[in-house]
């Protein structure tokens, strides 16, 4: 027999008969520790029920770590050739989740990720020396939601594309990730005869990458 149903039958007994364990000091002390245990099963069940029902409604709703804003919308970003800076903003939404660290990557030839730069929490910003962007690359925001990453002097060697991606110590969502390609404008227009400039430079309006505009 449960103590629910021990409750009960108590409860019934003193309903029909309410003098019978007032004579009784031990069947009055059984009696309060009986309905005690029997209301705490009952408030540790409803909440159980409710934690239930918040990971539920979480599971309908695919809780989970997201990107709320990325540097484009088409995932392509232009920038002119010999720019002095090009930003990269990204905003994301933990959703209760603890971050490890961030990177910034891009892709390498073959399609492999070559890392720039990793931060950790409340740690300086470290950017790989082998990978071209020493010393022309800066960290700013806070990877608990917000980043903006900064490359400096701008060529045509950053026309890639780049990835960052925010690692979680969760294991159900262990990380996000979101990808742009950096479109660098070349400055291969210009022409000494002047109807040749205007037609290029048409075209490359068109086409938003100059360096394709090229004649023979």
């Amino acid at each position: 027999m449960t103590r629910a149903d021990i409750c009960c039958e108590i409860i019934i007994k003193l309903i029909k008969n309410p003098g019978r364990f007032s004579s009784s000091r031990f069947e009055e002390d059984k009696l309060t520790i009986s309905l005690k245990n029997f209301f705490c099963d009952m408030v540790l069940t409803i909440l159980y029920v409710k934690a239930l029902g918040v990971v539920f409604l979480c599971f309908l709703a695919d809780c989970k770590p997201n990107f709320t804003k990325t540097p484009s919308s088409s995932n392509k970003v232009y920038v002119d050739e010999g720019a002095y800076y090009i930003e990269l903003s990204w905003d994301y939404n933990i959703d209760g989740e603890t971050v490890s660290w961030v990177d910034f990557m891009y892709k390498g030839s073959v399609g492999n990720d070559v890392l720039i730069a990793r931060k950790f929490p409340n740690k300086q910003l470290q950017v790989s020396p082998a990978n071209g962007y020493k010393g022309r690359f800066s960290f700013a925001g806070k990877i608990s939601g917000n980043v903006t990453f900064t490359i400096w002097f701008i060529t045509k060697n950053d026309e890639r594309t780049f990835e960052f991606k925010v690692y979680f110590t969760s294991i159900l969502n262990p990380w996000i990730r979101n990808s742009v390609e950096l479109i660098v404008v070349g400055k291969s227009c210009a022409r000494n005869d002047l109807s040749k400039k205007i037609y290029i430079y048409s075209f490359c309006n068109n086409s938003r990458r100059c360096t394709k505009c090229d004649l023979p």
